[in-house]
C-alpha cells in the first residue's frame, strides 16, 4: 500500500498536473527545467523536460529546483540539497530546509533556524525560532516573540554599491 506522505510545513504541495498509468500519481509544474514527481508509494524524484531522471534514487520529500539546486529529505537522516546533476550540493544535513534564494537557504538544525550559503556553512552563529527567506539580501528573524531584520548579503545597485 502507498505510504503516508508527510511534507514539512514550510513547503507547499506541488500543483497536481496529471495522473498517469503506472507509478506516478502527481507532478508539479516545471521549475528550473525540471518537474517534481511523486510515485504511488509517496516517494519524490525530479525529471528533466525530456522525462529523463535527474538522479537515480527517490527521496522521502523534495522541493522545487531553483538556480540548479533542490531541497530533499531522507527519513531518519535529515534534509539537504541536490544539484541539477543529482549530486549533493554539500554534505551538510539539517532537520528542515527551504530552497535557496539569492544564494542563501533557510535551514533548521538542532539549535534553531539560520541561513546558510551555497557551501552549507551558516552565515552567522545565532539561531532563531523562525526566519524568512532572503529578499534583497535581507530577512526577518524571530526569537522569543521578538522580530528583527537581518542583512544577509551586501545589497548592490551597481559597481559603486547602493
Amino acid at each position: 500500500p502507498p505510504r503516508r506522505i508527510v511534507l514539512p510545513p514550510s513547503g507547499p504541495l506541488p500543483e497536481v498536473r496529471f495522473s498517469a498509468p503506472g507509478d506516478i500519481v502527481w507532478a508539479g509544474p516545471p521549475s528550473d527545467g525540471k518537474s517534481l514527481l511523486v510515485d504511488s508509494r509517496g516517494y519524490f524524484r525530479h525529471v528533466r523536460a525530456d522525462g529523463y531522471p535527474v538522479y537515480g534514487r527517490t527521496y522521502d520529500w523534495a522541493g522545487d529546483f531553483r538556480d540548479g539546486v533542490a531541497p530533499v529529505a531522507v527519513e531518519g537522516v535529515g534534509a539537504t540539497f541536490v544539484t541539477d546533476f543529482g549530486d549533493l550540493l554539500h554534505n551538510r544535513w539539517f532537520r528542515e530546509v527551504r530552497g535557496y534564494r539569492e544564494g542563501v537557504a533557510a535551514v533548521r538544525d538542532g539549535k534553531g533556524w539560520c541561513h546558510i550559503g551555497m557551501d552549507g556553512e551558516p552565515l552567522y552563529p545565532e539561531r532563531y525560532d523562525s526566519v524568512t527567506d532572503s529578499e534583497g539580501g535581507r530577512c526577518l528573524c524571530t526569537s522569543g516573540g521578538v522580530a528583527a531584520e537581518r542583512i544577509l548579503a551586501p545589497i548592490s545597485d551597481g559597481p559603486m554599491g547602493p
